[in-house]
C-alpha cells in the first residue's frame, strides 16, 4: 500500500512538473526537455519544481563590474574592456529605468507625406500612422551580455567592452535614428548621444574588431538569428552574395576566403553556435530563413558596422527565450563560440 501511494505521488509530481514546466518554455537544451531534467534530479523528492529564471529587472551582472563609467543620471552604462580587447558588446534594449521626466514615445504624426516623430505633434499619439514602434523590453539580454562579457574575460583574459541603455524603450530606443529613438525630447536625446557616444569611444580603442548588438526574440522556432544587414530573402537565394551591402565588409576583404564562407561557413559565427549545438541561421545547416520572420539588422548594425566605412564589423545577434531566461546555464558556451570566432578571424 505505502508503495502504492509513493507511486500515484511519484506520479501526480511528474505531471505537475511536465505542466510547469511546458509554461515556462524551459529547456536544458533544443533537444532536451525540462521533465527529463527534473525527473532526473529530483527522483527521490517528495515534489518536483522547475528552475525558476531571475527577474529580467535585477540588472546587475553576476560578478557586478566595478569599473563601469556612467552617463547622465545612470541611464547609460561603458563598461571599459582590456585594451587588447577586439570585442564590443551592445545592450541597447535591455533597460528597465521609467523616470517621468521622460515622456513615452506612442506615435508621432505625418506632415506633408512625411513622418515627424515628436511630443509635440497635433495630436500625438493619436495616429497609429507614424508609430514608435514596438517599445518593450528586450528580457535578460542585459544579464546574458553582462555573463558573456564575464566569460569571455575567463576564457581569454581579456574583458569586452560593453555598452548598456538603463533606460525602457518606450523612453528612448537606442537602436533607432535619433528623432525616433526620443522624439526630440531633450533628456532623451542626452541618453541616446551618451549612448553612441560610448560606442564610438570603445571602437576608437578597438581599432579593427567586433561589435556585436545583443537582441531578444521571441518565435518559438528557438533560433539564433544574426544579422548582417542581409535581408533574409537574400540569404535564401542560391545567387551570390554581396559582401559590400553587409556590415562585415571591412573583414570580408581580408579573410583569404569567399564570403560565402564567412558568412555561414563552418568557421563562421553561425557555424560555431551551430557546433555547439544552437539552431543558427546564417550558417552552414540552415543558410537562410526560409519563410520564418528574420531580423537582418538595425540602426546599430548599419552605423556602427563596416558596410559604408570603418574598420569595426557588427553583426545583431537576437537570442531565442532560452537562452536568455537560462543565461547561466548557456552565457558561457555562446561566449566560447563568439571567442573562437573573433581568435579565427580578427587576431
Amino acid at each position: 500500500m505505502g508503495q502504492n501511494r509513493w507511486i500515484s505521488g511519484y506520479i501526480i509530481a511528474t505531471i505537475i512538473t511536465f505542466l510547469q514546466c511546458e509554461d515556462i518554455k524551459m529547456r536544458d537544451s533544443p533537444r532536451q526537455s525540462c521533465i527529463n531534467l527534473n525527473v532526473r534530479e529530483n527522483i527521490m523528492r517528495s515534489s518536483l519544481e522547475c528552475p525558476k529564471a531571475e527577474s529580467p529587472h535585477q540588472e546587475c551582472s553576476p560578478e557586478q563590474y566595478s569599473k563601469s563609467r556612467w552617463g547622465t543620471d545612470n541611464y547609460v552604462e561603458y563598461q571599459p574592456g582590456s585594451t587588447s580587447s577586439k570585442i564590443i558588446l551592445l545592450v541597447p534594449h535591455g533597460g528597465y529605468e521609467m523616470p517621468k521626466h521622460i515622456p513615452k514615445r506612442v506615435n508621432g504624426c505625418r506632415i506633408n507625406g512625411e513622418c515627424i516623430y515628436s511630443h509635440s505633434c497635433p495630436n500625438v499619439g493619436e495616429s497609429t500612422d507614424c508609430s514608435a514602434g514596438w517599445t518593450g523590453s528586450d528580457e535578460y539580454t542585459l544579464k546574458l551580455s553582462n555573463a558573456i562579457a564575464d566569460s569571455v574575460h575567463t576564457i581569454t583574459g581579456y574583458r569586452p567592452h560593453l555598452i548598456a541603455n538603463h533606460l525602457y524603450r518606450d523612453r528612448m530606443d537606442a537602436n533607432r535614428p535619433m528623432s525616433k529613438a526620443t522624439f526630440m525630447d531633450q533628456n532623451a536625446m542626452t541618453v541616446w548621444q551618451e549612448f553612441h557616444s560610448y560606442i564610438e569611444e570603445a571602437k576608437s580603442i578597438v581599432g579593427t574588431g567586433l561589435l556585436l548588438d545583443i537582441h531578444a526574440h521571441g518565435r518559438r522556432n528557438n533560433w539564433i538569428q544574426l544579422g548582417y544587414t542581409l535581408p533574409g530573402d537574400d540569404l535564401n537565394s542560391e545567387t551570390l552574395l554581396n559582401a559590400s551591402k553587409s556590415s562585415v565588409y571591412h573583414r570580408s576583404l581580408h579573410t583569404g576566403v569567399p564570403f560565402e564562407e564567412f558568412l555561414r561557413g563552418n568557421e563562421s559565427l553561425g557555424g560555431l553556435f551551430e557546433s555547439n549545438g544552437y539552431i543558427t541561421v546564417p550558417a552552414p545547416g540552415l543558410k537562410g530563413p526560409g519563410t520564418e520572420p528574420f531580423l537582418a539588422g538595425g540602426y546599430n548594425t548599419m552605423r556602427h558596422g563596416s558596410r559604408h566605412q570603418g574598420t569595426i564589423d557588427a553583426i545583431q545577434v537576437e537570442f531565442p527565450q532560452y537562452i536568455r531566461r537560462y543565461w547561466k546555464r548557456y552565457a558561457h558556451s555562446v561566449a566560447e563560440s563568439i571567442v573562437e570566432f573573433t581568435k579565427r578571424w580578427y587576431q
